[in-house]
C-alpha cells in the first residue's frame, strides 16, 4: 500500500493510512526507513517522542487495525497486540513517507 497523500510541513510529513492519518518528523521517518534489518529499536524511539504518543492517545485503537489490515502481513491474533500495533504504523509510516520523499527528490532533481 502506498500513502495516498504526504504533505510537506516545515520538518514534519504525513501518512495516510486506510483510517487515519500520522504525522512524523522527517529524522524520525528517517530512522525507520533502513532496510536489510530490524527496526523495532528504532519504532520504539520514535514512538516515545513526545508528538507521537500525543497522536495515539487520539487514535482509535479499531481503526489502527482497520488501516493494518488490508496489508496481509499480519493474523487477526496478531493485530489484537495494540501496543505491537502502534509499532507497526510507525515503522509502515516512516518507511511509506521516505518512499514518497525520495520518489518527490528524484521528480525535483
Amino acid at each position: 500500500m502506498r500513502i495516498s497523500n504526504v504533505i510537506y510541513f516545515h520538518r514534519f510529513e504525513v501518512a495516510s493510512f486506510e483510517k487515519l492519518e500520522l504525522l512524523m518528523r522527517r529524522e524520525d521517518a528517517e530512522l525507520l526507513s533502513g532496510g536489510g534489518y530490524d527496526q523495532s529499536d528504532n519504532a520504539k524511539t520514535v514512538i516515545e517522542q513526545p508528538y507521537m504518543v500525543d497522536q495515539f492517545r487520539k487514535l482509535d485503537v479499531n481503526d489502527i487495525r482497520l488501516s493494518l489490515k488490508p496489508y496481509g502481513a499480519w493474523t487477526d491474533v496478531e493485530l489484537a497486540d495494540d501496543d505491537e500495533n502502534q509499532l507497526r504504523l510507525v515503522w509502515l509510516a516512516g518507511n511509506d513517507i521516505m518512499e514518497a520523499v525520495e520518489e518527490k527528490e528524484a521528480k525535483d532533481f
